[in-house]
């Protein structure tokens, strides 16, 4: 629940499964177990600690260390995560990003974490989904040789792409017969609705519109020539949301409302201090009833963090799951892509005018779109809203119907 996106997925997830497997006893690991067993226990869901730890969710070295050497050294949690893949009789990957690594040697502790369940499971002969999700981009030899290794065991019954790029790379990968499992999926956020939000009042003061909500994620550029260019980058980014932010409230006389989406686990995938970065430098150029910065609790449910979206007339979305939601609801979104993920399924709706790859954002780019937007707005807010049920009956037909025959097939044994 501290990252809001990755809780949609989630929520989704059991959603569809529960529907089609409708006394399934659901079991899910998590990176940060006792954070979120206390918005999964009312679910009737079984939050479990993966095999193997990442470091990057501690904030010191010693506290790294530490917790590492516990959670790595704790036979029981280990036992209890075996005892439960050997008891199951559907093994998911759970929809999302996992399996990628930027390191050039070995592959990170995520990349392990997330290998090690599926390689479990295989071992013990239990059918895998892997739920719609991203593949790559891996820089490691290691990483790719074992991801290869793992996606043609023939345990391993389906694997689906959430977008084309994850897709033609699980093509380049894969020979033979494992080719012929994958197939492109939409991300399971979509299955998400304007039923599903809650009210946002306690969160979101009242702002002139139109609304342009803003999200941000610290991002390190990993392509960068050098750390000075890295550095650079970042500078630019930042600059360039904070310029068009400041045109934005200029020429439409709108509100910018800044929502950290992802508040961990870890810095990285802490979204606070970038946004507040942003906010202070806005504060001087914006007047106060025009610029709100949400300071949200570290766990919040999806249904609230689409209430505050739903209040949006346009979503300047860094982060992959604001963009999906402000879609889902028929919102008009910006998508500042920092994988290939973003620009990839908004090609696949029809949309990818609406997307900027981040090393190519400038102020000047997004103006424009945002100009575009608002000149377009009603045929647009129609297009998105036909896309989104493409992307919904796409779901349904792929991967509802495969576990339709993962259902029967179990009722008949």
């Amino acid at each position: 629940m501290l990252n809001s996106g990755d809780a949609s997925i989630i929520l989704a997830q059991v959603r569809l499964l529960r529907r089609k497997f409708p006394n399934a006893q659901i079991s899910i690991t998590s990176r940060t177990p006792g954070l979120d067993r206390p918005a999964y226990d009312p679910l009737k869901i079984r939050v479990l600690p993966p095999f193997f730890p990442v470091p990057s969710l501690y904030p010191s070295l010693v506290g790294k260390v530490i917790q590492v050497l516990k959670a790595g050294l704790s036979v029981a949690d280990k036992s209890q995560l075996v005892r439960e893949i050997r008891n199951s009789d559907l093994v998911v990957s759970s929809g999302g990003g996992y399996f990628f690594s930027y390191r050039r040697y070995l592959p990170g502790p995520m990349f392990l974490q997330n290998y090690l369940s599926v390689k479990v499971a295989a071992a013990f002969r239990k059918q895998v989904v892997m739920f719609p999700q991203s593949f790559g981009p891996l820089f490691s030899p290691p990483a790719a040789r074992m991801l290869k290794g793992l996606l043609e065991n023939k345990e391993i019954v389906k694997i689906y792409a959430r977008e084309s790029t994850s897709q033609a790379f699980l093509q380049q990968l894969l020979n033979g017969e494992a080719v012929g499992k994958t197939e492109l999926c939409p991300d399971l956020a979509f299955l998400l609705t304007k039923n599903d939000m809650s009210s946002p009042k306690r969160w979101l003061p009242e702002l002139p519109k139109p609304v342009l909500a803003l999200t941000a994620r610290h991002w390190n550029f990993p392509g960068a020539a050098s750390r000075r260019d890295q550095l650079e980058k970042q500078r630019l980014f930042l600059a360039s949301l904070e310029e068009a932010c400041v045109e934005f409230q200029r020429k439409w006389k709108g509100s910018i409302l800044i929502v950290p989406q992802a508040r961990g686990p870890g810095f990285l995938e802490d979204d606070r201090k970038d946004s507040q970065t942003i906010w202070r430098r806005l504060r001087p150029l914006i007047s106060r009833r025009n610029l709100a910065y949400l300071d949200l609790p570290s766990m919040m449910s999806p249904s609230e963090m689409i209430g505050i979206f739903s209040r949006a007339d346009l979503i300047l979305a860094t982060r992959f799951h604001s963009a999906i939601f402000g879609l889902a609801l028929g919102i008009p979104v910006i998508s500042l892509a920092y994988q290939a993920k973003s620009l990839s399924t908004l090609k696949w709706l029809g949309l990818d005018d609406w997307s900027l790859a981040m090393n190519e954002i400038s102020p000047e780019k997004i103006i424009r779109l945002m100009e575009r937007i608002f000149e377009e707005n009603l045929p647009l807010r129609k297009k998105i809203e036909r896309q989104i049920e493409l992307a919904r009956t796409t779901i349904e037909s792929r991967l509802g119907t495969f576990l339709d025959t993962i259902q029967g097939s179990q009722t008949a044994g």
